[in-house]
């Protein structure tokens, strides 16, 4: 539970930081600030808690062994990455682009463009950072930072990936 509520404010506050980053004196978009608690809620605070228990479990030793090491960051990258990414433009469209939370056909025409346009850029830079971010997460910070470490990373890339999102075609 303090994962998921966690997780759902640094998406509002990752949002926030990207309007305010991008905004040109346009009135606030509450509604994309309002969908952003479902995905930090179910995405970031559920489902990735449940997917660095399984990489855990596939790789214990990564913190005293440079090879699963390699191994736990380049699965978390080469599986999660490409599918979070994804699934965060589908997100916003489905949010963010009439009919609210319907794919019609011209819903699915933009989400086949932005990801053409942006999922390998967006890829390519998260490899950068999260191998950077959960290599140091994975080998040298204690447990008791890791989450700390993660959060503050997770608000950053969020607010990357929002400008990403939402920027106009």
């Amino acid at each position: 539970a303090t994962n998921i509520v966690t997780a759902a404010g640094l998406a509002v506050a990752a949002d926030a930081v990207a309007q305010k980053l991008t905004g040109d004196g346009a009135d606030w978009d509450w509604a994309r600030t309002f969908w952003m608690v479902p995905w930090g809620a179910l995405v970031s605070g559920y489902a990735m808690v449940k997917w660095f228990t399984f990489l855990g479990g596939l790789f214990p030793d990564a913190a005293t062994s440079a090879i699963e090491l390699v191994k736990k960051v380049f699965v978390n990258q080469m599986v999660l990455s490409p599918g979070i990414n994804a699934g965060f433009f589908a997100f916003v469209i489905l949010t963010q682009v009439p009919p609210i939370a319907r794919m019609s056909g011209a819903n699915w025409s933009e989400l086949k463009a932005k990801l053409k346009k942006d999922l390998w850029p967006t890829f390519m830079q998260g490899n950068l950072y999260w191998s950077c971010v959960q290599t140091l997460n994975f080998k040298v910070l204690p447990a008791s930072l890791t989450v700390l470490s993660t959060n503050v990373a997770f608000l950053i890339w969020t607010a990357y990936l929002c400008i990403v999102a939402n920027r106009a075609e």
